[in-house]
């Protein structure tokens, strides 16, 4: 069985520092592999993690070391 775990970049950096980074990455657990996703693939995840927040299936992960 595959394990998928999607990451969305937080904007609480300022744009240029963040120039660069995919806003969505996905990773395959079970593969160990990591994908990144632009254009209208991003619409999609926005679309999975809004219904994932509505039924209380969100972890906020933070990394504060700058």
């Amino acid at each position: 069985m595959a394990s998928y775990e999607i990451y969305s970049l937080l904007q609480a950096f300022p744009a240029t520092t963040l120039a660069g980074y995919s806003k969505y990455l996905l990773y395959n657990g079970s593969e160990n592999q990591w994908f990144e996703f632009e254009g209208s693939a991003s619409i999609s995840i926005e679309h999975f993690i809004h219904m994932a927040s509505k039924h209380d299936l969100i972890k906020v992960i933070s990394n504060t070391v700058a």
